[in-house]
């Protein structure tokens, strides 16, 4: 039975703001004051106002937390807690146990105060409960000082111990005794709020502090629980794990769940949730790993290239991190329960059921089996493994969005929007019912075994077709980011558990990775003349490469700042390089050695400048730049003037026809280097009209389309946050060229030529777009450390396509059309290349994609697996000319549809004939 089966934590915290505390380390001096109330009865609290000193034989040798509730009982909490927090921080954080003090001194005593004891939490006077709970920290502050005469400046921390049980748990019962204290943390804000400045007690100042409970155990301190529960004694719990919690959070890790309704985050994952209840509140859960990390107790490893990934149970900084893009990625672990080899909690639990047919209590097989012992006060104050309670053993991945825990972690909201989460685990059965309420009889709603990834786990398939244990882009959950695009990241080959588990890291087919240590691709061209593109790349040297197996470096760069060219009409090729190096610009020409297969300087030469100097291009042996919108020329010699012949800021048409771009609203020279109603330019024929078109982003980031005479293209303007210059190439293989855009979101976008967008990916860490270009056989948009395949590629490669940011790596800013290969009877439907994605949808509307030649009517009906007609689609109007191929693609909305298989029966009617297609589909809810 895990902890959602029977109580849930819901700890009841005020909010405390202030920033939270990036690193946890060292040992915290806390005073632990024990409080009293004149003895009473109240049927609202648990008690009679005094701690707890009778002997109690209730639930025999299985009782936690026994009485008496002395001193010693208290010390040897403050014992566990120290030691939970040295075993999982390794060391680095704890309490310190010589400079912690518990108050009173004697064994059995506490200060007694003068308010009844149900007034902290009164029933009916909810809006009154935050001013009297800070108030019951002065109260006891004031008695401890007014008795012994304190002096609270030599601790970090002061905790307030009061009779009774924490209102901290929702029962599987209506609650007898709601007037029961919240354990709070009371921090400087709430202090100064309800008593206009920190509380002065004898020379000592104190801004915050902790409420604590004596027990959590509810069998032991409301022996009424015997007659409402069957089996009471399975559902006492320790303090060790609110303690845990509460310290946790006082010092500064901040809590992951929704601190003002109580709505789990993390559920039994972590300690900052339910999770410091685990084990019956003996083991609470390590922290998340993210938690770790900040705390500043682990480093993760980070993984971006294809490889098996092995990871150990508790083993210091054994946490995979895999990025997703420059703020989010994954922080993988693992996590193993066993007590000893191959056996948990559970199973021992089952096989002593299969062996007697009765099944024991959870905390019978907790004290006899798994080895754990108590001290001489009956206190667990050691865990060897704080996994142990997790409800299987496995792998667990947590999405990491790091924009968000930044706006949040201050207001510690980290997770408080439930469908919008800073952590958030992927729950392997992909139900992703963390926090939700759940009418289910077996709680999934704080977590459960198959949230965790291993080779055995079924529960994954309950969400997915496929036929193995994945996490790619295609699977519930995916590895999508929280924008919804996608990563290409596949983590699949879950080991079976162990105390070392693993699983392998790729990618989609059409990712590859360029993995190699402070070097990033810019662009290929053709160098050594041999008809095959070579990569140039950058980064702490400029480097060749034919195949990016083998990188041959031939200049250090002296800086990030360099910007580099293809010289035109050079022979030998050559390379035109400006380089920022402190108040300098290093001008140089390197030209390509055949017989030592590298490039070699020409010619270097220094222009020292406090204005910024941007290349524009280089022709023969001179190098052309703008500095301060005056535009120059430096040649072998180093002289460098106005040039009279170079029209570096003209763009071409295919016929070498200037583009005025004056026409609209532009100067006809300075729009790339300050600010205007556009930003850059890119040529191509978008529609296959044989005239240019004009691709223009704006300074907000929309895309813009216009034909040769300027006038918007219908689907444009496209809204947005493009930066850089747009690339033109057709790289899905309908012919037409798509428009493809970073996003300041840090994601790539393909448009089509009507502005409709064709896919989306995130960008991994640092990668940028670069160029279109050619790899594998393939046509392949070149990033900074990686590329992205698409169709075949026959050749020849530049025409009608902007590749680079001028055009070409040699900034022609021209743009060549070749004549178009244009099928001469395009088949009426391509049955291969015609489909339904996505497929199963969970929700999503489903696209029927078709690639079709002429056609008059696309008729589309489509029928549950009984045969019953679902609904009918349609496309009437030929979009397209007679003699191309292209793409159709028309939605289905299945909002309102059941769960199921349906098939679309697809009709593409000609002048002459008719073809047909049968989709099979699937929606799962």
């Amino acid at each position: 039975m895990n902890l959602s089966s029977c109580i849930h934590a819901a700890v009841s915290l005020f909010i405390f703001l202030g920033s939270a505390q990036a690193e946890l380390t060292g040992s915290l001096k806390i005073a632990f004051i024990r409080i009293s109330f004149e003895k009473g009865d109240f049927p609202g609290f648990t008690g009679d106002g005094k701690f707890l000193m009778s002997p109690s034989d209730i639930c025999g040798n299985y009782i936690i937390d026994p009485p008496p509730h002395d001193r010693n009982y208290f010390k040897s909490h403050i014992e566990a807690v120290d030691n939970y927090f040295r075993t999982i921080s390794y060391d680095s954080f704890g309490i310190d146990i010589d400079k912690s003090t518990i108050f009173p001194l004697l064994n059995d005593s506490s200060y007694e105060l003068s308010k009844p004891m149900n007034f902290y939490n009164e029933l009916g006077k909810d809006s009154e409960h935050e001013k009297r709970i800070t108030t019951l920290l002065k109260d006891a502050i004031e008695k401890a000082h007014e008795v012994d005469n304190i002096n609270f400046d030599n601790f970090d921390l002061i905790a307030v111990i009061h009779p009774g049980l924490g209102q901290d748990f929702k029962l599987p019962f209506l609650d007898p005794t709601p007037e029961d204290i919240p354990s709070t943390f009371i921090d400087s804000q709430m202090v100064v709020k309800y008593f206009d400045k920190p509380l002065n007690i004898g020379n000592s100042t104190v801004s915050k502090g902790l409420i604590l409970p004596e027990s959590q155990n509810h069998p032991l301190m409301d022996p009424s629980i015997f007659s409402t529960l069957i089996n009471p004694c399975d559902i006492q719990y320790s303090i060790t794990g609110t303690w845990a919690l509460m310290i946790g959070f006082a010092a500064g890790l901040p809590p992951l769940w929704n601190i003002e309704t109580g709505e789990s985050g993390i559920g039994i994952f972590g300690l900052m949730d339910q999770g410091s209840n685990n084990g019956r509140g003996m083991i609470p859960s390590i922290p998340n790993p993210w938690t770790r990390i900040n705390a500043g107790w682990e480093k993760p490893t980070v993984y971006t290239t294809p490889q098996k990934v092995s990871l150990d149970n508790l083993k210091k900084n054994s946490i995979a991190k895999i990025f997703l893009n420059d703020s989010e990625y994954y922080l993988i672990e693992n996590r193993n329960n066993w007590f000893r080899k191959g056996v948990d909690i559970d199973s021992s639990r089952l096989s002593v059921w299969e062996k007697t047919e009765k099944y024991p209590n959870y905390i019978d097989v907790l004290f006899d089996s798994t080895g754990i012992t108590r001290n001489e006060f009956g206190v667990v104050t050691k865990i060897n493994n704080y996994n142990m309670s997790m409800p299987a053993s496995g792998i667990l991945i947590w999405h990491i969005d790091e924009n968000k825990i930044l706006n949040s972690i201050n207001s510690y909201k980290i997770n408080a929007n439930i469908l919008d989460k800073g952590i958030d685990l992927e729950e392997a059965d992909g139900a992703q019912d963390i926090g939700y309420i759940s009418n289910l009889i077996t709680d999934p709603s704080s977590g459960y075994w198959g949230d965790m990834w291993f080779n055995s786990n079924n529960q994954f398939f309950r969400s997915n077709t496929i036929n193995k244990l994945e996490f790619s882009s295609y699977t519930y959950p995916n590895t999508k980011t929280n924008d919804g695009y996608i990563s290409s990241i596949r983590l699949d080959n879950f080991s079976n558990p162990d105390t070392i588990s693993s699983f392998e890291l790729s990618y989609l087919d059409n990712r590859k990775i360029f993995d190699n240590k402070n070097k990033s691709l810019l662009f290929q061209w053709d160098i050594d003349n041999d008809k095959i593109l070579e990569f140039i790349g950058s980064g702490d040297s400029l480097w060749w490469s034919k195949d990016l197996e083998k990188i041959k470096p031939f200049k250090k760069n002296r800086s990030e700042m360099v910007q580099i060219s293809i010289v035109k009409n050079s022979d030998p090729y050559s390379l035109a390089i400006i380089e920022k190096y402190k108040k300098s610009y290093f001008v140089s020409l390197y030209t390509f050695d055949f017989h030592r297969e590298n490039f070699i300087k020409a010619w270097e030469s220094e222009i020292v400048s406090n204005d910024e100097i941007a290349l524009i291009g280089a022709e023969d042996s001179s190098i052309y730049f703008e500095k301060n919108l005056s535009y120059f020329k430096m040649d072998i010699y180093g002289k460098y003037d106005m040039p009279n012949s170079f029209e570096a800021i003209e763009f071409f048409g295919p016929d070498s026809s200037k583009i005025n771009l004056s026409n609209i609203n532009l100067n006809s020279y300075d729009f790339l280097f300050k600010e205007n109603n556009y930003k850059s330019f890119s040529l191509a024929d978008l529609d296959l009209d044989n005239s240019v078109d004009i691709v223009a982003v704006d300074t907000s980031g929309n895309i813009y389309a216009f034909d040769k005479n300027f006038i918007l293209k219908s689907g444009f303007p496209v809204s947005s946050f493009a930066i850089g210059t747009v690339l033109i190439s057709d790289i899905t293989g309908d012919i037409y060229p798509e428009i493809i855009f970073e996003q300041i979101d840090r994601s790539v976008i393909a448009l089509d030529y009507k502005g409709v967008e064709v896919f989306s990916r995130s960008l991994s860490l640092n990668s940028h777009l670069r160029s279109i270009g050619v790899h594998a056989e393939r046509k392949a948009i070149i990033f900074s450390n990686h590329i992205e395949l698409f169709k075949e590629w026959d050749g020849p490669f530049g025409f009608n396509e902007w590749s680079y940011q001028y055009g070409s790596p040699n900034f022609s800013r021209i743009l060549k059309i070749d004549t178009l290969i244009i099928p001469n009877n395009p088949k009426l439907i391509d049955k291969s290349l015609t489909y339904a994605y996505p497929n199963p949808s969970y929700g999503e509307n489903i696209i029927i994609r078709l690639q079709v030649g002429s056609y008059e009517k696309i008729d589309i009906d489509i029928y549950d697996i009984a045969g019953y007609k679902e609904i009918s689609l349609y496309e009437n109007s030929l979009l397209y000319p007679s003699n191309t191929s292209s793409v159709i693609e028309i939605p289905w909305n299945v909002q309102n549809v059941e769960s199921g298989i349906y098939f679309a029966r697809v009709n593409v009617n000609g002048k002459i004939k008719t073809e047909q297609k049968i989709i099979k589909m699937s929606v799962i809810r």
